[in-house]
């Protein structure tokens, strides 16, 4: 039997026996423990989610001005964008686009071997790529 049940099963006994104000203190007390109960899960959730950011922090490898991941085989997952990173933790994917890598968030392009910045004409070209889509 868990936690809410023994008090459903003690709330009801003091029910039957009629004593009103020990009743009503007993399902304030089942309320309370829910409220508990569904704190402790946002907070379980929280934790996941903070545990997972750390795991990422701790295993991104910046490399040519962009964030690659090991996978479970040991190769990189990625290329992420190290500014939308490095500005809010946001693990955005770059997109290949003529021989470079582009952000679809921030809107940075990348070389794909070195990870320098291209051009100027060829960024205003990604960007009225970016906006047709």
């Amino acid at each position: 039997m868990g936690f809410l049940d023994n008090i459903k099963a003690v709330a009801k006994t003091v029910q039957q026996i009629g004593n009103i104000e020990l009743y009503q203190k007993i399902l304030d007390l089942k309320s309370d423990a829910m409220d508990m109960l569904e704190e402790n899960r946002k907070f379980r959730a929280e934790l996941e989610e903070a545990n997972q950011r750390l795991n990422i922090r701790d295993n991104l490898r910046f490399s040519f001005n962009m964030y690659y991941l090991p996978d479970k085989d040991g190769k990189r997952n990625g290329p992420f964008c190290s500014s939308c990173y490095d500005a809010s933790q946001n693990l955005i994917r770059l997109h290949s686009y003529k021989g470079f890598w582009g952000c679809p968030q921030c809107g940075r392009l990348l070389n794909n071997d070195s990870g320098i910045e291209p051009s100027a004409s060829l960024v205003h070209a990604y960007h009225s790529y970016r906006s047709s889509m």
